[in-house]
Formats: structure tokens, C-alpha cells, sequence
């Protein structure tokens, strides 16, 4: 799932962040949703990385994998 995910999501993700990752924003604001239930939040201190995970919800759906 996450690989197909990395694909569609992040060319759209790149262009959707990059004016808040050159201003180095840090804050819920700064994360971008996913229609499922995945979030992008650009790190810091370089505009290219970005932490990748899922929300409360999703894990709730998704129950323990093994």
C-alpha cells in the first residue's frame, strides 16, 4: 500500500509543499492529507524529505498487523 502510495502522492505532494517547506513551517498547518487517511508533514531542515504516516483513524481501521 505505501509504495503505491509514494508514487501517486508525492509528485502531487512535492508541488502542493513546496512554498511551506522553503518557509520552514512546522505546524499542523503544514500537513497535507491524503483522501485516505495518510498525512505528509515536510521536515524542517530539507525541503526534498518528509515524514510519511497514517491517522488515528486508519490505524484504528487497519487493527494490528502482524
Amino acid at each position: 500500500m505505501l509504495s503505491s502510495l509514494t508514487r501517486s502522492v508525492f509528485p502531487a505532494v512535492q508541488r502542493s509543499m513546496a512554498p511551506l517547506a522553503a518557509r520552514g513551517l512546522r505546524s499542523f498547518s503544514s500537513l497535507v492529507f491524503t483522501k485516505d487517511h495518510e498525512w505528509i508533514a515536510p521536515t524542517e531542515s530539507d525541503e526534498h524529505v518528509a515524514t510519511i504516516g497514517v491517522t488515528d483513524f486508519a490505524q484504528d481501521e487497519i487493527g494490528e498487523l502482524v
